[in-house]
């Protein structure tokens, strides 16, 4: 029988929805990310191509929700950890991807 109960990792960690600054940390951790991502994803997809490195940033998202969903109720320092390496992934991703469909029309 599936659980239909819904518990989100504030609640795991103790924390009031509402009232808690870890949803502002959360969030903000995975733009600084997303922004990092996407400077470092243009230089390499400069110096190696870009679809070599849009299949590094897919790899890297999907390794990282891998992980995550094992481990996101552990710490909150963790989460965050890879939150911000989920983002640098999805920046990358956002960079890459426009050029490289351009690539192949």
């Amino acid at each position: 029988m599936i659980d239909a109960d819904f518990n989100s990792l504030l609640i795991d960690w103790g924390e009031a929805c509402q009232q808690s600054p870890l949803t502002t940390v959360m969030s903000t951790t995975l733009m600084a990310g997303a922004l990092t991502g996407s400077f470092i994803a243009g230089w390499l997809a400069d110096a190696y191509g870009r679809l070599l490195v849009l299949k590094g940033c897919l790899l890297l998202i999907s390794i990282v929700n891998g992980v995550f969903s094992f481990v996101a109720t552990v710490s909150w320092l963790l989460s965050a950890t890879l939150l911000f390496t989920l983002g640098a992934g999805c920046g990358g991703y956002m960079v890459c991807k426009s050029t490289v469909v351009i690539f192949f029309v």
